[in-house]
């Protein structure tokens, strides 16, 4: 348990493995998963993302890092 809290919920429960393998991916974007709203999120340069899947998210910060 991480003892930091969002909301209520541990924030290790947001912070999945697939949102830090995200974060490895591509440092400096911060990247969680939204138990209420199901979906991935990611603040990336100044921008709030979000996606279905870790995949399309990864697309997503990998376009804006290309053409922003």
């Amino acid at each position: 348990m991480s003892g930091f809290r969002v909301f209520g919920v541990d924030a290790e429960r947001l912070h999945t493995p697939a949102a830090r393998a995200l974060e490895e991916r591509f440092p400096g974007a911060c990247v969680w998963y939204g138990l209420a709203t199901r979906r991935w999120w990611a603040l990336e340069g100044g921008r709030l993302l979000e996606a279905g899947t870790p995949e399309d998210l990864a697309g997503q910060i990998a376009w804006l890092r290309r053409f922003a």
